[in-house]
């Protein structure tokens, strides 16, 4: 006797959930847009073509290196894989007529994907222009495949998976291009002992760890300030002050600055810089412990430098009065010479200079 297929599911689902605490924990995708396209197209018979062949290359991931073909993707144009009769160009007695061909119209989609690529900088292997303008798109911006001859290739020259995201609405063709970025389970990250907790976690980009600003700021008690009308973000931490400019991913400090790598960008309303430039940048240390598979921090605290100027502060200001005798062949190597120090002053020093060979002096400095 078979059990009910309400209590199979059940028994199925909790084992799946029993077995999710015994694997290591997964990496998360998180994917940004870098291109985003609505291309109007003619609502004729063609759209029909055109809205196929972006089901076809809706989903599509190209991985860092590879070459996305379109007509690979999409494949022949028959009507047992949906397509129908469409108008197409055709180069009769001397010009060219629009007629009816199998899939004619998926140009559209072709030449949406094309502005999308182009918006996202990634690499165009083969292109091919229509030999006439079309009504859709401005001369230049388009592209046309026809299979077996004309394709459509761009290839990923991306450090991240690119994934491709088509879909219509009534006429309009839109295409969203994804770079999807890893994203690795929480490691711990302190900063001065005291470990740091993140809503937002951290991202691996580049084999760069990437954090929230805004979450790192606060618990380190630093002051953040942020001019979206300039893409300016500065932070105060202490005396020390860094402005980080958003559109060209710069760092600035002390009328220095670089380039910040991987690029700053907003992730879901949290702004994510370079972990490693941060720290440098605010004069502090950053180690990454392979064993633990942690990352130890140590910042100067604004306490700290307080208590070294006071304690610089209470130092005795000497003045030196250094009187040299003629030099002279029995002069000896070595001299004491006296400093002279304030009234205010109970402490003496010492102050021995040696001469070496080469005429060099070396102060060496003793409380007596």
């Amino acid at each position: 006797m078979s059990l009910p297929i309400y209590f199979r599911k059940v028994i199925i689902g909790f084992y799946f959930l029993l077995l999710s605490f015994f694997l290591p924990s997964p990496l998360y995708a998180y994917e940004v847009v870098i291109s985003s396209i609505d291309l109007p197209v003619p609502a004729d018979s063609g759209l029909h073509n055109a809205k196929k062949a972006a089901e076809y290359i809706n989903g599509t991931i190209v991985k860092p290196g590879e070459t996305f073909s379109f007509n690979q993707v999409v494949g022949r144009r028959t009507v047992e894989r949906g397509f129908v009769r469409g108008g197409v160009f055709s180069y009769v007695n001397g010009q060219w007529v629009t007629v009816q061909g199998l899939g004619g119209g998926i140009c559209r989609t072709s030449t949406a994907l094309h502005q999308a690529v182009e918006q996202a900088d990634l690499q165009i292997i083969e292109r091919h222009l229509h030999t006439v303008p079309v009504s859709y798109a401005p001369r230049g911006t388009d592209a046309t495949v026809y299979w077996g001859i004309l394709d459509y290739k761009f290839r990923n020259n991306k450090e991240n998976p690119i994934h491709i995201n088509m879909a219509s609405r009534d006429n309009i063709l839109k295409v969203r291009l994804y770079e999807r970025l890893h994203q690795e389970a929480p490691f711990p990250i302190t900063v001065n002992e005291r470990l740091l907790s993140f809503s937002f976690s951290p991202l691996l980009i580049q084999n760069k760890t990437m954090v929230p600003l805004h979450s790192f700021a606060e618990q380190i008690e630093a002051q953040l300030i942020y001019l979206p009308e300039s893409n300016l973000v500065t932070l105060q931490y202490g005396e020390q002050k860094i402005t980080i400019d958003m559109a060209v991913s710069k760092l600035e400090k002390d009328e220095n600055s670089i380039i910040l790598e991987p690029a700053v960008r907003s992730l879901n309303n949290h702004i994510m810089v370079p972990l490693r430039d941060l720290i440098v940048a605010l004069g502090g240390e950053i180690d990454w412990n392979e064993t633990s598979r942690s990352i130890t921090i140590y910042l100067s605290t604004p306490e700290d430098k307080s208590a070294l100027e006071l304690e610089s502060e209470s130092k005795p200001e000497l003045e030196p009065a250094l009187h040299f005798e003629p030099e002279s062949a029995s002069a000896p190597e070595e001299e004491e010479v006296e400093w002279r120090e304030r009234d205010d002053l109970e402490q003496s020093f010492r102050l021995e200079e040696v001469f070496d060979q080469n005429g060099s002096t070396l102060f060496d400095f003793h409380e007596q």
